[in-house]
């Protein structure tokens, strides 16, 4: 029988193959990766915060896309996993449907969290807040996340992309440019591709700022130590404090 992460590849690409010209590269292999960035995840915070992981564990992925990245932890047994989109994904429903993996999925918007206070061990926030009106998010992730729960989030530092092809439509250097002209020159270069990027982050505490309530606790780079991690990071995981 097919794995779970097998079944995931399987509709992925036949998504993307039905979508030829709206994928670039970068897009296709972002898609691909997602369970294997899903479960390199998932590893390292139940090694660095066993604590968390300690007893039932409910955990919440905040515009989480494809599913990809939730995956791996639906899988742990003693998890119970929440999905939450704007957009309904084809690919997740399928591999729910094909394999019994138990995952919730929640059409809402991020900015009103269709859950209680306080019921949530871990968020997943990974490649979202620069679509989304960050510091309304941000309220919502820190209501829901109880006392001492944990915020793991990406999102790609505006620093190591400023002279090259920005992450997300591939136009060289498009993030030198202030924000407003970054739509309008993604608008006049990649016309049929909605711009769907409200803010890149210059630095950790511009994304501290963005989570109120919530405490950075880890700045993790594969390019820098020290006082540097803070513009050019991989991860950050952010925590809410104990009442």
């Amino acid at each position: 029988m097919p794995t779970v992460h097998e079944v995931f590849r399987e509709i992925v690409q036949a998504e993307l193959a039905s979508h030829p010209t709206r994928h670039a590269q970068h897009h296709r292999e972002f898609a691909l990766q997602r369970p294997r960035e899903g479960q390199k995840a998932l590893e390292y915070l139940r090694r660095r915060y066993a604590g968390v992981f300690t007893g039932p564990v409910h955990i919440l992925d905040v515009g989480g896309g494809n599913g990809g990245f939730l995956l791996p932890f639906a899988e742990q047994a003693m998890v119970e996993c929440i999905w939450i989109d704007r957009h309904n994904s084809a690919e997740l429903s399928y591999v729910a449907h094909q394999t019994g993996v138990g995952v919730r999925r929640a059409l809402a918007d991020a900015t009103a969290i269709p859950l209680a206070s306080q019921s949530i061990d871990v968020v997943l926030y990974v490649e979202t807040i620069e679509h989304v009106p960050a510091l309304a998010v941000g309220r919502e992730i820190a209501r829901v996340l109880r006392p001492g729960g944990i915020c793991y989030m990406t999102t790609p530092a505006r620093f190591r992309y400023l002279f090259q092809k920005d992450p997300h439509y591939g136009i060289p250097a498009l993030l030198v440019l202030p924000d407003f002209l970054q739509r309008r020159a993604s608008s006049a270069l990649r016309p049929t591709e909605p711009y769907e990027v409200r803010h890149l982050f210059w630095s950790a505490w511009g994304i501290a700022r963005s989570l109120p309530g919530l405490r950075v606790v880890e700045v993790t780079s594969k390019n820098w130590e020290g006082f540097l991690r803070r513009f050019d990071w991989d991860w950050l995981v952010l925590k809410k404090p104990q009442a």
